[in-house]
């Protein structure tokens, strides 16, 4: 049960990103879930944390001159000889 309450949630989330957990707290009760408020705050916390987790992995990633997923440099990147790669 509890984990379907969470996958609840998750899609809740995804579906409107700009509700906060009150909303969401809300919704569920109005669905007849009992829950309690600071459960639906914990689950949201999970959810951003590991947004912003992947957010910063991926923002790292995507300034970093070497590409992991073709293995090449991009395009003016200086290599870690100085010399433009390309």
């Amino acid at each position: 049960m509890d984990s379907e309450i969470r996958n609840m949630i998750r899609q809740m989330n995804a579906a409107n990103p700009l509700w906060g957990a009150p909303r969401v707290h809300g919704e569920l009760l109005n669905r007849d879930i009992e829950i309690s408020s600071r459960w639906t705050v914990l689950i949201l916390a999970r959810i951003y944390k590991t947004r912003l987790r992947l957010g910063s992995v991926m923002a790292a990633c995507k300034n970093f001159p070497f590409d992991f997923f073709n293995g090449a440099s991009h395009e003016g990147a200086s290599s870690i000889f100085g010399a433009a790669a390309g």
